[in-house]
């Protein structure tokens, strides 16, 4: 899920810099985004150490941000940084027993998320909270397609993004078998900020920025 979910976005990420009229960039790209969505589940779940955790998602979504809104021209926090908010969330509603002060905390995270912003706002946090508790695939995978539906005029594309979902489906499945391809620590962790320096370089060189050297 690793190198598709690092592919998917890159083809998506330089659809948006070079190639704005041709949808089918995006429509690749919409795979990248459940995966990571699942990635950070997962790491929240069984990491050793959710401070360390934490922090490694703060310094990504630093580095990454200036390259982010230079490449893309988004006035919003990355999506390393809506995870790191997610990750926050999922961890007060963790310590949080009463139902009515779980749904009041959700709320109030949709709504910094939204007002902000952060990318992908609270579609991002309420897929987050699917793969978190959804107790069986089935239940993963209607949860993802009626949040699609939900959000459907505002983000047509996510749509498509139920893909991912399936992929994360058929993954869990095969787990054993897939487990020792996964991507390199290093470049699972250095693909997002790294990619979008290299974005925001080429951008810069379009844009006629090192014209005169």
């Amino acid at each position: 899920m690793q190198w598709i979910a690092m592919i998917a976005m890159l083809i998506d990420h330089i659809g948006i810099v070079f190639f704005k009229g041709e949808q089918v960039w995006r429509w690749i790209g919409r795979l990248a985004f459940p995966l990571y969505a699942y990635g950070i589940v997962a790491g929240y779940r069984h990491t050793r150490s959710l401070p360390r955790y934490a922090k490694r998602l703060a310094v990504t979504a630093a580095l990454a941000q200036l390259p982010y809104l230079y490449a893309f021209g988004f006035m919003q926090v990355n999506v390393v940084g809506s995870f790191l908010f997610c990750i926050g969330v999922l961890y007060v509603l963790d310590r949080t027993g009463h139902p009515a002060a779980r749904a009041l905390i959700i709320a109030a995270a949709l709504v910094i998320m939204q007002v902000l912003p952060f990318e992908y706002g609270g579609y991002g946090l309420l897929l987050v909270l699917i793969y978190r508790y959804a107790e069986s695939s089935s239940q993963m995978f209607l949860g993802h397609l009626l949040l699609n539906f939900l959000y459907y005029v505002l983000m047509p594309l996510q749509m498509l993004s139920i893909a991912g979902t399936l992929i994360i489906i058929y993954t869990q499945k095969r787990l054993p078998a897939l487990s020792e391809r996964s991507a390199p620590a290093w470049l699972w962790r250095g693909f997002y900020p790294g990619h979008l320096l290299l974005l925001s370089i080429a951008a810069a060189f379009r844009r006629g920025l090192f014209a005169g050297f």
